[in-house]
């Protein structure tokens, strides 16, 4: 048995990474096993993944290809152990992930053998991200350390633009308009070269924040939609379970300013992740619980 083929599965915050892995995993005819790294100290982008079970890996908080430790090691040994039932390993890293550097350690395990890297770029916000200086290098590593670019949100206007400017940052790079097996096929050969990192570098999910907000009791979508219509600029993503006035629980998701509000099985719920730059979640997250807490108050008088 050989070395078991790893795909690296890449895209900012909000790009529609666990979307195009869900579309996958609903349709493979392959056993892919599945390690899933947020960035944040609440994990919820695991508990996303369709048909997920213990054996959907979560990584510790913070960004894998920054924190080369212990924590991701272990989780290879884990997918290894079970490398009679596992055909292919899928890696879904943090929107803030460096794919040059997950690829570097993939490849320095020798029972792994590095497939390709799938990086997903959203038309909507692909521009704003590359004009941002604190945004801007993670979104061009992602977009250049891939052999794989999935277009999201391909109804944008800013579509063609988005793919023009992402084909001049990464030329040998192929198309694809989903996840699919195809797409897992080994091409470790055929890799661009990866960019490098400068030297001395520090840690650039320094730049980024996550914050958990815990809210106060039961609100009403209309709360949470006049929230983030006002949200700041700066906040990137928005993730977690809430309960509703009427008792619904729902999946809150904000990214690319959108808020989408589905619902869900879930019995726990009421803690929203916040991702954003700067000091932008720590601000949002004390702003969302005051807000919220006196809009159900109004409600309830």
């Amino acid at each position: 048995m050989g070395p078991l083929p790893v795909t690296i599965l890449c895209g900012y915050l909000g790009a529609g990474k666990t979307t195009q892995l869900n579309s996958l995993l609903r349709q493979a005819d392959r056993r892919i096993a599945v390690m899933v790294n947020d960035f944040g100290a609440v994990q919820i982008d695991a508990d996303l993944i369709a048909g997920a079970t213990g054996d959907v890996l979560r990584l510790t908080n913070g960004c894998v290809c920054c924190s080369m430790d212990g924590d991701l090691f272990r989780a290879f040994d884990r997918v290894l152990a079970l490398r009679g039932a596992v055909d292919h390993l899928v890696i879904e890293a943090s929107g803030v992930a460096e794919p040059h550097r997950l690829a570097t350690i993939a490849q320095a395990e020798p029972d792994l053998a590095l497939a390709g890297v799938v990086t997903v770029v959203c038309a909507e916000t692909f521009a704003q991200r590359l004009a941002d200086p604190r945004t801007a290098r993670v979104v061009e590593a992602q977009v250049a350390g891939a052999n794989m670019l999935i277009l999201a949100r391909q109804d944008s206007p800013a579509a063609c633009r988005t793919r023009s400017v992402a084909s001049a940052l990464n030329p040998d790079a192929a198309w694809s308009d989903r996840l699919d097996c195809a797409a897992l096929s080994p091409a470790s050969q055929n890799l661009p070269a990866l960019v490098p990192a400068p030297e001395p570098r520090p840690r650039h999910f320094n730049n980024f924040s996550a914050e958990a907000v815990q809210l106060p009791g039961p609100v009403s979508v209309e709360s949470l939609q006049k929230w983030f219509r006002a949200a700041p600029s700066a906040l990137h993503r928005a993730k977690g379970f809430v309960r509703l006035a009427d008792g619904r629980t729902v999946l809150l998701q904000y990214a690319s300013g959108r808020l989408d509000v589905t619902p869900s099985d879930r019995t726990d719920a009421g803690v929203v992740v916040l991702i954003g730059t700067g000091s932008a979640a720590a601000e949002a997250r004390d702003s969302l619980a005051r807000l919220i807490y006196r809009a159900e108050a109004t409600e309830s008088s």
